[in-house]
C-alpha cells in the first residue's frame, strides 16, 4: 500500500499519503467554501475510499405574533412502525376578528408520503373551515378560509415511509397569512423513532 491521493476545488489543494503503516486511519481535509466541485487523483498503488460529508443545523426560524403553532408527532398502531401520524393546530392572535385566508404548509421527512385519504377527511370534517389541500412533492399544503381569534384549526394527517432514509433532517410546517405572507409562523418537527410501535392486540 503506497498511495497519493490529491484533491483540488475551490479554496482547496490538499495531498493524502496512504501507506501500510496509516491505510485504517481516516484522514479529514475541510472544505472551507460551499457549492463546489472537487477533483481527486491517485497515484500509486492500494484502494482507498473517498466520502464528502455535509453537516448542517436546522434553524428554527423566527415566528410573527399573528399566529400560535402546535406541532404533535407520534407512531402509528401498527406492525411495522412505517406509519406515523403528524397532527397540528393553529390558531389567530390578533386583536381584529378573524385572519384572512390561511396556508398550513407541511415539509415532510424524507423517505415519507402521506396518505391521501387522511387529507380529504381533513377538508370534509372541518365544516368548511380547511378549504383544500394540495400536495406538491415532498409538500402538503392546506388552506385555511379564515380563522377566528383564539380558535383552534387543527389538521391531523398519517405519513408513511416509503424509503428509509439515513440520517434525514426534520421536517417543518409554516403558518402564514395567505395575502400577508410576512405574518407567519414556523415550527420544526421530529418524527418518533422507527422501531417504538404501538400496536396491541
Amino acid at each position: 500500500m503506497n498511495l497519493k491521493v490529491t484533491v483540488k476545488g475551490n479554496a482547496i489543494d490538499h495531498s493524502f499519503a496512504i501507506t501500510e503503516s496509516n491505510k485504517l486511519v481516516t484522514q479529514l481535509s475541510p472544505l472551507a467554501t460551499l457549492p463546489t466541485s472537487l477533483s481527486l487523483t491517485m497515484h500509486g498503488k492500494g484502494c482507498a475510499v473517498f466520502q464528502c460529508v455535509v453537516r448542517y443545523n436546522a434553524h428554527e426560524p423566527d415566528s410573527s405574533a399573528a399566529f400560535k403553532l402546535t406541532v404533535k408527532t407520534q407512531t402509528a398502531a401498527d406492525r411495522t412502525c412505517k406509519t406515523k401520524w403528524i397532527n397540528v393546530c393553529a390558531s389567530y392572535l390578533l386583536p381584529d376578528v378573524s385572519s384572512n385566508m390561511a396556508v398550513i404548509s407541511v415539509d415532510l421527512v424524507s423517505g415519507y408520503v402521506p396518505l391521501k385519504e387522511d387529507l380529504k377527511e381533513a377538508v370534509e370534517k372541518s365544516a368548511g373551515v380547511v378549504k383544500r389541500y394540495e400536495v406538491d412533492g415532498n409538500k402538503v399544503i392546506f388552506y385555511v378560509e379564515e380563522m377566528s381569534q383564539g380558535e383552534n384549526v387543527c389538521v391531523r394527517m398519517r405519513v408513511e415511509r416509503l424509503v428509509e432514509v439515513e440520517g434525514a433532517k426534520p421536517g417543518s410546517i409554516t403558518l402564514y397569512d395567505y395575502y400577508e405572507p410576512e405574518l407567519s409562523i414556523s415550527k420544526i418537527y421530529r418524527l418518533p423513532p422507527n422501531n417504538e410501535c404501538q400496536y396491541t392486540s
